[in-house]
């Protein structure tokens, strides 16, 4: 009898024990697909730090996004998510990190405060931009950086991307467009960095005062009297391209202030002025112009107007020379500096001719020749007058079949402690077509990049890591990884999925999702700079097979647990019903 008691106990107590534990959820998985606004933000809201979400359809918000210390990995496809916020910033991460892994899908961000703001470290990756209200469309603050693929658009008051304190950055693979605010503004050691046009209404097109900002691109500055680009207190500002300001093209003011333009300055104001470098004494301001200066007043240096040709004797070789106290603006002569002439490596070997030639020289600038690595093998010319024209002689070897091109530096010594940027370039060729070519392989000026060991393994996921060992000397403007089941991916590849992970040196890491479970994958991580696309190691990983959960996850086997302790409270509850039945 107690042994039968005992056992509806026990069979009462499994009864209980299923019915509660079948009406618990299992654990939310850390990869989710989501097709609405509602499921977007329960995968957002859900437990854990890192989520990898992939779009089922087009989403668009009803309101703006908040991460706080998460990663988020957006896997759009062919799918856009329109993050639109028409009363507050869309998308805000503070000490978290998005990125997009995408076909042809696209992040957009639209608030009438920020469109995207980083803050506290944070790392963060869209598409395109663009802010309604008083802020401006892109901010990123205190260490963290942005990286946008496409446009920017500044509709409101405020500039369009904007950056302050150290090791903050920005980058805009577009356009930049703004209705009256700055075109991109940094403050305090932040970085920007442009591949587009910034066109800017109403305010400055560039405005860096102790930042640094560089365009690849025309920055155009239109309606109220605003400059084309500003640098304060030791900002720095680099355009390849055009620069036109209404009020002033360039401007410059203190504590060595630095302006880079490669092209051509206009002002289009009545009275405005070409370039301006300006400042408190004892304080030092530069502008650097290689194309022409189009305005009323030609240039101002320390407060004072100076005409086309007003020009004190050249401190910067094939440039004409405009200075006072300090301040200076050099401009490019078209007709000055040094040339070399080529030469053609000698069959036999022996020496090779160089010709150097030279206009609007200052006197007593010394001229000599180097080669790659920086050697002397030319002797010294010395200038007396307006121009020059020297030969060298060079040496080479007896067996020069075996020569590649070898590249000289002809560099012009102006005081006699540091050689002068303006330079000239010879190529001396090798002697027969039939030299080997370099090695296609030699990545010494490509980046470095290692890939770690992959972690985190599910049935269908994982977490990738690399590290960008070091830049190659060049930008790394992209980095991240490509996988697929043969080895040594390659962008491009059949078979070959490419996450991006953001840019520049250092480790960083992807959680991918929807691999096929039991499968055998290799990983490499990448990176680009201006020399090219380098990888590192092949590594292998094999994803779980289905059933198997993660390390720490009580997904795997709950459902069968509830099933088992739910059918056995079933069981129970029969038997203990069978029992009271015939009991009577």
């Amino acid at each position: 009898m107690r042994t039968k008691k005992w056992m509806r106990f026990f069979l009462a107590a499994l009864m209980i024990a299923g019915l509660v534990l079948s009406g618990i959820p299992a654990a939310y998985a850390d990869d989710a697909t989501v097709y609405n606004e509602t499921e977007l933000r329960a995968a957002l809201n859900a437990p854990g730090d890192t989520h990898n979400i992939t779009l089922g359809a087009d989403i668009t918000t009803t309101s703006g996004i908040s991460i706080l210390n998460k990663t988020i990995n957006f896997i759009l496809g062919e799918y856009d998510l329109n993050i639109v916020s028409d009363a507050d910033d869309a998308l805000n991460v503070n000490n978290g990190t998005v990125t997009i892994n995408c076909t042809t899908g696209t992040l957009n961000v639209q608030g009438s405060k920020y469109g995207v703001l980083a803050t506290n470290t944070s790392s963060v990756t869209v598409t395109n931009a663009t802010a309604t209200g008083s802020l401006p469309a892109v901010r990123a603050q205190f260490g963290s950086d942005i990286v946008v693929k496409g446009d920017v658009d500044a509709q409101g008051t405020a500039a369009g991307v904007s950056a302050t304190q150290s090791g903050s950055s920005i980058t805009v693979e577009g356009n930049i467009t703004t209705a009256n605010g700055i075109g991109a503004e940094a403050y305090d050691s932040a970085v920007i960095d442009i591949t587009g046009n910034v066109n800017a209404k109403n305010a400055h097109g560039l405005h860096s005062v102790n930042g640094v900002i560089s365009v690849n691109g025309n920055v155009t500055t239109t309606g109220s009297p605003y400059r084309g680009a500003s640098a304060f207190n030791g900002g720095r500002i680099t355009v390849d391209g055009n620069v036109t300001g209404v009020s002033v093209g360039a401007y410059a003011e203190n504590d060595g202030c630095l302006i880079e333009i490669t092209g051509d300055v206009t002002a289009t104001y009545d009275a405005g002025i070409g370039a301006a470098a300006f400042g408190v004494l004892d304080t030092s301001a530069q502008i650097i112009i290689g194309g022409t200066i189009t305005a009323p007043i030609y240039v101002q240096v320390g407060g004072l107007d100076k005409n086309s040709g007003e020009t004190v004797p050249t401190t910067k070789l094939g440039y004409n020379t405009y200075n006072k106290d300090g301040f200076t603006v050099w401009v490019k002569d078209a007709g000055g500096g040094i040339s070399a002439s080529p030469a053609s490596l000698p069959s036999s070997g022996g020496d090779s001719v160089i010709t150097l030639t030279g206009a609007h020289l200052p006197a007593g600038v010394h001229i000599s020749v180097f080669d790659g690595s920086g050697n002397s093998v030319g002797i010294d010319g010395i200038t007396t007058g307006d121009s020059l024209t020297q030969t060298v002689s060079l040496a080479f070897p007896a067996n020069p079949s075996t020569t590649a091109d070898a590249v000289y530096i002809v560099k012009a010594l102006t005081d006699r402690i540091n050689w002068d940027t303006m330079t000239a370039t010879v190529t001396v060729a090798k002697a027969t077509p039939s030299d080997p070519e370099p090695d296609p392989s030699d990545e010494a000026d490509k980046p470095t990049v290692m890939t770690n060991s992959v972690s985190g393994v599910t049935a269908t996921g994982a977490t990738l890591s690399g590290n960008v060992v070091s830049s190659g000397g060049a930008t790394v403007t992209e980095r991240g990884f490509v996988y697929g089941k043969a080895a040594n991916p390659v962008i491009g590849g059949a078979g070959v999925t490419k996450v991006i992970a953001g840019f520049g040196k250092g480790s960083f890491t992807s959680a991918v999702s929807g691999l096929e479970p039991g499968t055998d994958y290799h990983v490499r991580a990448y990176a680009i700079n201006s020399e090219g696309t380098a990888y590192g190691a092949d590594v292998a990983f094999r994803t779980a097979d289905i059933g198997i959960p993660k390390t720490g996850d009580n997904s795997g086997f709950i459902l069968p647990l509830v099933f088992c302790l739910s059918a056995a409270g079933i069981i129970g509850l029969g038997l203990f019903c069978r029992k009271k039945l015939y009991s009577r």
